[in-house]
């Protein structure tokens, strides 16, 4: 079985208050893999259980970074376990990758 990334890419991922630099991967197999640069943890999300990717550029945080604003080009994945606050380079970057999760998110608003 040949399993081939679709997209890759340096994003920004909100851990604990703090914006981590990751290298994401999506792949043909509907798995969204990012490896957390400061452990060294790989993980991985099916694509299937996603239920939302939503831009939240310039919105009111929530969680750890609450009470600050989002900067711009910010989107969420969101599963029923978990929520994940991303953050890319630039328009074009952003909407690529919103666009291709939520074509690959069967479930996803």
């Amino acid at each position: 079985l040949l399993v081939i990334g679709i997209k890759r890419g340096w994003l920004k991922k909100l851990s604990e208050g703090l914006w981590v630099q990751c290298m994401f991967v999506v792949y043909d197999t509907g798995e969204l893999m990012f490896c957390d640069s400061e452990s060294g943890v790989t993980i991985s999300i099916n694509l299937d259980t996603v239920v939302g990717v939503n831009d939240v550029s310039k919105q009111t945080a929530t969680g750890a970074y609450q009470g600050g604003i989002y900067p711009s080009f910010t989107f969420e994945i969101k599963t029923n376990e978990a929520s994940y606050i991303l953050n890319s380079d630039g328009a074009r970057e952003h909407a690529e990758w919103i666009d291709l999760l939520r074509d690959l998110s069967p479930m996803a608003q």
